[in-house]
């Protein structure tokens, strides 16, 4: 049997029009963050295909200064993509 793995994201935003954004924080990139992020990005295209949980989208801040722009990208409609 295969160990289960919880994942717990830094902060899930909630914008007006309806969107959740998983957004993590990272102070470097890794080997390890970028396939998680792999696993991650496929989560977000399987629930947002399925439709039934609302529009959902994730992205990474490896820098502070990244966050305005970020959650600028995100509160547009139709965007569920990572930089």
């Amino acid at each position: 049997m295969r160990p289960v793995h919880k994942y717990r994201p830094y902060f899930l935003i909630h914008f007006k029009g309806g969107k959740m954004l998983i957004l993590e924080i990272k102070d470097q990139d890794s080997q390890e963050n970028r396939t998680k992020r792999e696993f991650l990005k496929e989560w977000v295209e399987a629930v947002n295909a399925h439709g039934g949980f609302g529009e959902w989208a994730w992205d990474v801040s490896l820098n502070p200064a990244d966050l305005p722009e970020i959650l600028r990208k995100h509160s547009r409609a139709g965007t569920h993509e990572s930089a």
